[in-house]
């Protein structure tokens, strides 16, 4: 199942099982549902489109179309974003 899917499909499941995979001990079970509760404060749609531009793909030619101030954030030791994708187009 993709991510994004599974997110919007049922979101608090989808977060649980994400926010286990963020450690590398376990923590505590109140902890893993603050976190849950926190994360389910974002609007589906918001985290939906945060989820998918976090993704490996190509975003290079989509940046030709923005004609505004805009500020773009781009990782380089980031796995899942290109650093390519935000030094050549910016």
């Amino acid at each position: 199942m993709d991510f994004s899917w599974g997110y919007q499909s049922d979101a608090r499941a989808f977060i649980a099982r994400s926010v286990r995979g963020m450690f590398k001990r376990p923590q505590s079970d109140s902890y893993y549902e603050r976190l849950v509760r926190l994360r389910l404060r974002t609007p589906t749609s918001t985290a939906v489109a945060l989820l998918d531009s976090w993704i490996a793909r190509d975003r290079a030619p989509l940046l030709e179309k923005i004609n505004i101030p805009t500020l773009i954030i781009a990782a380089g030791k980031d796995a899942g974003t290109s650093r390519l994708n935000g030094l050549c187009r910016a």
